[in-house]
């Protein structure tokens, strides 16, 4: 039997990538703009809104999101400037931001009240390995392409989650 090579999700290349890319965004001052106003746009976003999610469906609400999510990769792929950085991040936020009520909300539908603390577990795992596995796969990409195309390439995925939630979202729920 032939033996398989470990795959390295903290290759020498991708470790010289993130490291310069840090260098370049802390020395400009953008990489202290947009971390904070990504988690500072997520807070005012679910405090404003707050009532929003129950007023929509759900599972319209998280195409929605994943829309917004995919503007921003979009945005910062596309736009190779700090402020494509900035003003992506803020997009991406807004989209994270009504993602997570969203997602619950439909599966808390779709389950009875006796499921739901096992159903919020189940998907809780899944938005972990998501938020972990995301950012190592996009590293892998960038390694192979380069940041920008890795972030245009992603932007592809909340796309294809919206249109499945949109056929999903105009039929009638068969998991009841």
């Amino acid at each position: 039997m032939a033996e398989v090579a470990p795959v390295r999700l903290l290759s020498p290349a991708f470790v010289a990538l993130t490291l310069s890319d840090l260098a370049y965004f802390a020395a400009t001052g953008v990489l202290l703009a947009a971390t904070p106003l990504f988690g500072s746009t997520v807070v005012v976003c679910r405090v404003v809104f707050a009532k929003f999610p129950d007023r929509v469906t759900p599972l319209g609400l998280a195409a929605t999101a994943l829309a917004a999510s995919a503007a921003g990769f979009l945005i910062i792929g596309a736009v190779q400037h700090p402020v494509g950085l900035v003003a992506g991040a803020v997009v991406l936020a807004v989209g994270a931001a009504f993602l997570t009520p969203a997602v619950f909300a439909a599966v808390f539908q779709a389950v009875s009240a006796t499921q739901r603390g096992s159903a919020a577990a189940a998907t809780s795992v899944f938005i972990d390995l998501g938020l972990s596995g995301g950012p190592m796969a996009l590293g892998l990409v960038a390694a192979a392409t380069s940041l920008p195309a890795a972030f245009l390439l992603t932007a592809g995925l909340p796309v294809l989650g919206a249109s499945l939630l949109t056929v999903a979202g105009s039929r009638q729920p068969a998991w009841r």
